[in-house]
């Protein structure tokens, strides 16, 4: 009697609006956007939205685990922090994220959409810290 070989899953599939990248395509997507982000930047001078530099920290995370070898069946990777809800403790303002940024206040409220920032009624942005770290990072990955 012979054992039926475990079956691989494909590693690209089309789950409704969704799509499941595994194993290498993981680490190959990982290039194709970082490559496509540092282009964009260098030929048009256009900075990544925190959605996007939220993707290529998430993309990062899952292709360092997959070039480490533990990415078999079973082996989740931790949640990335910039799908979390909005955490008050994470907040902060306009002069903080100017000084994350090395960027002036008016600068900083020009890349409020970009960062993910929120207004409030009386005209104040509030950032999540942990988008406008994963955008810092994203600029030193490419200027790296």
């Amino acid at each position: 009697m012979t054992v039926p070989a475990p079956s691989t899953p494909p590693a690209v599939q089309v789950l409704g609006a969704a799509v499941l990248v595994q194993g290498p395509a993981v680490v190959d997507l990982h290039s194709l956007v970082v490559a496509g982000v540092r282009e964009t930047t260098r030929r048009d001078g256009i900075t990544p939205s925190a959605r996007l530099s939220s993707l290529v920290s998430a993309l990062e995370t899952a292709a360092r685990v997959v070039r480490a070898g533990s990415a078999g069946p079973g082996t989740d990777v931790r949640h990335h922090p910039e799908s979390a809800q909005w955490n008050p403790e994470n907040v902060v303002d306009t002069r903080e994220v100017a000084q994350m940024l090395d960027i002036s206040e008016r600068h900083a409220r020009r890349l409020a959409r970009t960062l993910g920032g929120r207004p409030s009624r009386a005209g104040v942005w509030s950032f999540d810290r942990r988008a406008v770290q994963a955008h810092l990072d994203a600029i030193g990955q490419e200027s790296a």
